[in-house]
């Protein structure tokens, strides 16, 4: 089950949440790490449930017990997520936009709800915005949720957030490149246009290289400007 919900990437996003929080406001926000701890849960198994075709491709574990329960997981991700929003709106209102935001683009990530020239499609299936759209995602749970509950009044320059941002912004998609290429043989038979489907994986680790290279040099540049 922990794989099948990606625990680890849950458990990345609420640590990044009370760390930043803590830098951004000075608080542990222990209730906003919650929340997106929950955030991430209905994306990353209603991911599950859109992705049975790549990930048998790619051999990934727990994928046919999610096609014997597609239809339930959905359904309860939909009753999850229905009902979190009407708790949220009772207990942390300030929040319950950019929850909801959140989770439609969530939703876009995974299923074909945009519309584009080719009839309608998700970030998922589009050259760069896969990977910087859950990079987004990312940057909306972790710094937009403290600095909301914070009445968007940050300890110190909005200069320095956006340091933090983009750093965290570039940091964060290395490894989204990464897990593409462990699925890139599903992908390029699903016609999923990730950049080691594009560029092959010697391309991938080039782009994964030139991110880590400028998203430090930010933290450099941050701290030589005080």
């Amino acid at each position: 089950m922990t794989k099948i919900v990606r625990l680890h990437i849950i458990n990345i996003a609420m640590a990044a949440t009370l760390v930043f929080g803590r830098i951004l406001v000075g608080e542990w926000l222990v209730t906003t790490a919650l929340w997106v701890g929950l955030d991430w849960f209905l994306i990353n198994l209603l991911n599950r449930v859109s992705d049975l075709d790549e990930d048998e491709q790619s051999g990934i574990s727990g994928t046919g017990w999610v096609r014997r329960h597609r239809r339930f997981l959905g359904g309860a991700c939909g009753f999850l997520l229905v009902g979190s929003l009407m708790m949220t709106a009772w207990l942390d209102r300030e929040l319950l936009l950019w929850r909801s935001v959140v989770q439609a683009i969530g939703l876009a990530y995974n299923f074909r709800i945009l519309p584009t020239r080719v009839g309608w499609r998700r970030f998922k299936a589009l050259y760069f915005f896969k990977n910087t759209m859950s990079a987004v995602l990312f940057v909306l749970t972790v710094f937009v949720y403290p600095l909301v509950r914070a009445d968007w009044k940050p300890l110190f320059s909005w200069e320095g957030v956006g340091i933090l941002i983009g750093f965290f912004l570039l940091f964060e998609m290395t490894y989204e490149i990464v897990y593409d290429c462990r699925d890139v043989e599903g992908d390029r038979i699903e016609g999923i246009p990730t950049y080691p489907v594009v560029h092959g994986l010697e391309g991938a680790r080039r782009i994964v290289g030139g991110l880590l290279l400028v998203s430090s040099s930010l933290l450099l540049i941050g701290f030589l400007l005080g």
